[in-house]
């Protein structure tokens, strides 16, 4: 009996605790994330951004009527996180040592897949094919538009 193991389309991680966050959908990451946030590290992010919501969570039974619960204050969204994802001062990062296409955040795990955008830069920045392919085809089509302006 094999077992197939699929790899995630994104992957990042939280640059305080270095919490992993993977899938295959951005919007369900970023949410992630922001919940990880407010829930994690809402002592940081108070003194940056205004309280939207307090969410209840729990309800442990202490005594007849009385009720302990828990409240998260809620300060991030997933609509503040998502543009912000993979980037060096964002709130999810590119893993280290991890390759992720620069310009559409895709896991890029198989050397194979990727193109090495700025080879001998400290930081190595990595296309996936389909983005490589893109930019090849859009730096043509600036050549030929500036070749017809001569």
């Amino acid at each position: 009996m094999s077992v197939q193991t699929t790899v995630p389309t994104y992957k990042f991680g939280c640059p305080q605790c270095n919490h992993s966050f993977s899938g295959d959908d951005l919007a369900q990451i970023a949410e992630n994330v922001a919940w990880h946030w407010n829930k994690e590290h809402n002592s940081d992010l108070r003194h940056r951004y205004e309280k939207i919501d307090t969410v209840e969570m729990g309800g442990h039974n202490v005594h007849e009527n009385d009720w302990n619960i828990t409240r998260i204050p809620i300060y991030l969204t997933s609509f503040d996180v998502i543009g912000r994802l993979g980037a060096e001062d964002g709130r999810a990062v590119q893993p280290d040592g991890e390759a992720i296409c620069k310009d559409c955040l895709e896991y890029l795990p198989d050397e194979d897949d990727r193109v090495e955008k700025a080879p001998n830069a400290y930081y190595p920045e990595f296309l996936c094919q389909d983005c490589a392919d893109q930019e090849e085809v859009e730096e043509k089509q600036d050549e030929n538009r500036s070749l017809g302006e001569f």
